[in-house]
């Protein structure tokens, strides 16, 4: 019985250390941390950008892709992200007839330095396809 008991100790002691090591390494900054920040929803469709979410942020699933306005470490990301809000394709400016989208999700890299605000959109093509890209950057 005691045999038992300090392995399920020592299971649930290493599964403490696990959890708590992955909420130090997440990628989101607190209040009082240097940061970058990102904004998702801030583009202007009279340019053809479109809002966008953050489905992953470094392969890993996000919990706050409803988010329009996040602020992360400082660092290189891969984030996942998907078009917001975008219904009738095929009613855009300048979008074939009859074409569908072809790509519903994408990914951008890029490296985040502190104090710095990044705007990232959608750029929808023609045939549907569409890539991320950050359209304004600002101190």
């Amino acid at each position: 019985m005691k045999i038992f008991n300090w392995k399920l100790l020592s299971i649930s002691i290493l599964a403490g250390a696990a959890i708590a090591g992955c909420a130090s390494s997440t990628p989101f900054a607190t209040a009082g941390q240097p940061h970058a920040t990102v904004i998702l929803n801030g583009s202007p469709r009279a340019q053809g950008l479109y809002p966008v979410r953050v489905r992953t942020i470094n392969g890993r699933l996000t919990a706050r892709e409803n988010q329009p306005v996040l602020q992360l470490k400082p660092g290189h990301y891969k984030l996942g992200l998907s078009p917001v809000n975008i219904q009738h394709m095929e009613n855009l400016p300048g979008m074939l007839a009859g074409s569908s989208p072809v790509r519903t999700r994408d990914t951008l890299t890029l490296t985040l330095n502190p104090g710095k605000t990044y705007y990232i959109a959608a750029r929808i093509r023609q045939n549907g396809n569409w890539h991320p890209v950050v359209w304004k950057t600002a101190d």
